[in-house]
């Protein structure tokens, strides 16, 4: 079977019922959980220390050093690789324990540090490998969220490094993929979605303004995708190829 952590915040028994439930027939009993971080019960002086970002809201900070400390276990504990579970999600029809194997095994093989989103992204690149009754897997040159995931130790070596102090959001994967640190995948249908109807809003997106929206968050990004090597090149290729990749797609139906 396959290693997971599955984040929740300690007082947070509702969503922890939810997941025994959602995942029941997709993980083996009994259902595990990580503590979750909450970023508003941080002092003031715990976020200086432990976020060299300003504009991260206190949810983001929170957010991002739960999936740090996963990074950080994952690493502690020697596993080659790990899914990660958000507390507010379902899964659909289309996965069950032998397509995540297949996931795992996917990113198993990958020699690089990578993430593997269990669910669709906007615009996706080239298709590297299919999972499952033919859902394919396509490289991304965009990303967002964190709800469901999996990571090879390398990845969690990369990403541990670069949410230590706290620089942006846990998924800023079109950043972190942008900068070198990590190759970012998806699959060509979602796995998992975010349980809307069955789970009050995220606690990240009823927490205030988000970071992204503030030209210093914006501009801080710009300049860390520059320390690492990332062009006007680089920025041109990350909008063309997808439409590039569309455009055959379409063509070869």
């Amino acid at each position: 079977m396959f290693d997971y952590y599955i984040l929740n915040l300690a007082h947070s028994e509702k969503r922890r019922e939810h997941m025994r439930n959602a995942l029941a027939h997709v993980l083996p009993p009994p259902i595990f959980f990580f503590t979750a971080t909450c970023g508003a019960a941080l002092s003031a002086e715990e976020k200086a220390a432990e976020c060299a970002n300003p504009e991260l809201n206190d949810a983001e900070i929170g957010c991002a050093i739960s999936h740090r400390n996963i990074y950080l276990d994952i690493i502690r504990t020697g596993k080659s690789c790990a899914f990660v579970f958000e507390d507010d999600i379902v899964p659909t029809a289309y996965v069950n324990s032998d397509v995540l194997q297949e996931c795992r095994e996917f990113i198993l093989a990958r020699e690089r540090p990578s993430v593997l989103t269990l669910y669709k992204q906007r615009r996706p690149c080239a298709q590297v490998g299919t999972v499952g009754n033919d859902i394919p897997i396509y490289r991304c040159s965009r990303g967002s969220g964190t709800f469901a995931y999996v990571v090879n130790r390398a990845g969690a070596e990369a990403l541990a490094r670069v949410h230590t102090p706290i620089l942006f959001e846990a998924d800023m994967w079109m950043v972190f993929q942008g900068a070198g640190l990590v190759d970012v995948y998806a699959t060509g249908e979602d796995l998992f979605t975010p349980a809307d109807a069955v789970i009050s809003a995220s606690s990240i997106n009823a927490s205030g303004p988000r970071a992204n929206d503030s030209k210093a968050h914006k501009k801080f990004k710009k300049q860390f995708l520059r320390e690492h090597g990332y062009t006007r090149l680089d920025r041109l290729k990350a909008a063309l190829l997808p439409r590039y990749y569309s455009l055959i797609r379409k063509c070869k139906r």
